[in-house]
């Protein structure tokens, strides 16, 4: 019967991290790796583990030492935060319906039709739409 990787010619192979990580767990039988805790790309973005591969050989056992590198992938998961609130701007009395003044949105820009309660235009409210410019 070959080698397998965790059957050697000791019997099983037992994988435990070393030293124990309070974020992941590794299945000793099988080596599979979980995570055990929530994980914070702000708090800690990379993990350096170090797995212990031990035979079971009763005469001799041989054990082996493997770096694990785990990367966290940042996501957002904050809410954005407005500031200075009430924002305010002008808005030409004939511009059309959609219109952006100047043409290219600038990188700091509030879409004022996705905060319907910051304004009211009775009639026409869901039609009219238009952009704040926070900055520039």
């Amino acid at each position: 019967m070959p080698q397998t990787q965790t059957k050697a010619h000791g019997g099983s192979v037992l994988f435990s991290f070393q030293p124990p990580s309070p974020f992941f767990s590794i299945d000793g039988a099988r080596g599979t790796v979980t995570v055990t805790r929530a994980l914070d790309y702000e708090t800690t973005s990379a993990y350096q583990l170090t797995v212990n591969a031990t035979d079971q050989d009763k005469k001799r056992p041989l054990s082996s030492l493997s770096n694990l590198a785990i990367t966290i992938t940042d996501v957002q998961d904050m809410d954005p935060i407005f500031t200075n609130l009430p924002y305010s701007t002008n808005i030409e009395e004939d511009a059309p319906l959609v219109s952006n003044t100047p043409p290219l949105i600038p990188p700091l820009s509030l879409l004022l039709h996705l905060l319907p309660h910051l304004f009211s235009l009775p009639a026409l409210r869901h039609q009219h739409r238009g952009l704040l410019h926070a900055g520039q």
